[in-house]
């Protein structure tokens, strides 16, 4: 998996910067060309991926259940599934703030 700026996640979203990283993956600001707005990736550590079984099922079920919650102290989900290489994904709205 090679995430840098300007990879695509998909043939509507680009990666612009690295967020933050956690235990858990790589967060990283991208364009989503088609909206005009810049919007969450979350990515799954590959070290994760390896070693859970089932963490690229248990990342989809995460992102289906994400986009059910209707809040407004709840980023809003657009997206997810696998780039080309495979690599899980999901598209999240941006926020202004704190982590």
């Amino acid at each position: 998996m090679t995430i840098e700026p300007g990879t695509r996640v998909t043939d509507k979203v680009r990666l612009v910067r690295l967020l933050d990283t956690g235990s858990m993956g790589e967060v990283w600001v991208g364009f989503h060309e088609m909206l005009q707005t810049e919007v969450a990736v979350k990515f799954v550590s590959e070290k994760l991926l390896d070693t859970i079984p089932n963490a690229t099922d248990r990342f989809s079920v995460e992102a289906a259940a994400a986009a059910r919650i209707k809040s407004p102290h709840v980023v809003r989900t657009f997206d997810h599934g696998h780039m080309d290489d495979g690599t899980p994904y999901i598209v999240m709205e941006l926020m202004d703030g704190e982590n």
